[in-house]
């Protein structure tokens, strides 16, 4: 691999990146918040770390499991509930026949006190606007976050039981790249 460039893919060394949704609405107590994670991914840095770009593969997409207050719960979710899910975000969320991937391009890295900021172009559902990510250096990886509306890409949150049960427009995105052993 050239000096210039780490390429990170996702496994068990690679880059991780998870989705956290929210529940909202009425019914909201019959429901959990999610934590879903991305299986099929390609994250490229520069070696200086002035540029960052990713892939997301759409239809990857898989349910870690519930959350609550901040907390992944282990076994609340069964396997058949989160095929459910899951498909239910292939194909009327995400529509990941119609765009199969999500893809992230920075047009900026500027170093912001221990953080940087990452401006840069998210393409979502065929829709291409600006995103922001708050990146800093974690315990091995470098781990960047951001919050995307999902209205902004014309995504309509996923509603059931006439609106009394929905997923918050806003949701939060982690990705984590490991240090690579010449760009720590």
């Amino acid at each position: 691999m050239p000096d210039d460039d780490l390429t990170a893919r996702r496994g068990p060394a690679g880059a991780q990146c998870s989705v956290y949704t929210f529940k909202e609405g009425a019914l909201s107590r019959l429901a959990h918040d999610l934590h879903l994670s991305v299986a099929k991914m390609e994250v490229k840095t520069s070696a200086n770390h002035d540029s960052v770009s990713a892939e997301f593969d759409a239809a990857s997409l898989e349910v870690v499991g519930a959350r609550q207050g901040g907390r992944d719960l282990p076994g609340v979710i069964g396997p058949a509930d989160c095929r459910k899910i899951e498909e239910t975000i292939r194909r009327e969320v995400l529509e990941s026949g119609r765009y199969p991937f999500i893809r992230f391009e920075s047009e900026g890295v500027v170093p912001d006190g221990a953080e940087y900021q990452i401006d840069g172009v998210l393409d979502l559902h065929g829709v291409r606007r600006p995103c922001r990510v708050r990146a800093c250096r974690g315990a091995g990886a470098w781990i960047g976050r951001a919050s995307i509306n999902q209205r902004d890409f014309g995504i309509s949150p996923y509603r059931a039981a006439l609106g009394t049960l929905r997923v918050r427009e806003i949701v939060e995105i982690e990705v984590r790249v490991p240090y690579g052993e010449d760009h720590a």
